[in-house]
């Protein structure tokens, strides 16, 4: 059941909840202080990590590995260009995602092909606003919103971050 893959990932396991903290993954570049305590929140979500009675709940608590994680985050020198998947999918905000691409890297316009849009067919996918999924869902979607949070207030603040097609990326963000 999907129950089973709230929360961190088991030994031997790929699929969990925690990997939709894709967020603390850009952390990992360096490119916010991460010293203010609601940044430092919102990346490593402690409030979905305490069990009690097997329910998930609240902890105002930093995890020994974001303690961990904290004083040994370096500083990756290169610029990040930042997109949303969905930009990909969608015709118009393609369009404007390879000409974003084309300034980032310097190219004159038109040198990169238009990226195409596709639907990715994924036949294994559940329906995750399915009435049994609703735990699991409510994760997620907290996990996005701290996501879509952090994205906006702290990483795409950094002079070395850089947002493709910004007008299509913050309506897909949210």
């Amino acid at each position: 059941p999907l129950s089973e893959l709230a929360g961190r990932c088991q030994k031997g396991v790929k699929v969990c909840t925690d990997r939709a903290r894709f967020h603390a993954a850009l952390a990992r570049l360096g490119k916010t202080p991460m010293e203010d305590e609601g940044e430092v929140a919102l990346l490593f979500g402690t409030r979905y990590e305490a069990v009690d009675d097997g329910r998930r709940r609240a902890s105002d608590e930093m995890p020994a590995d974001a303690r961990r994680h904290l004083s040994r985050t370096g500083r990756l020198p290169n610029r990040v260009l930042l997109y949303e998947i969905g930009q990909v999918h969608d015709r118009d905000a393609s369009r404007h995602l390879s000409r974003s691409l084309e300034q980032y890297l310097g190219l004159s316009p038109g040198v990169l092909p238009e990226i195409e849009p596709f639907v990715q067919v994924k036949p294994r996918a559940v329906d995750i606003c399915d009435d049994e999924y609703s735990e699991i869902r409510e994760l997620l979607v907290n996990h996005a919103i701290d996501a879509a949070e952090w994205i906006r207030e702290w990483f795409v603040l950094s002079p070395d971050v850089e947002v493709a097609a910004p007008t299509s990326f913050y309506r897909f963000l949210g």
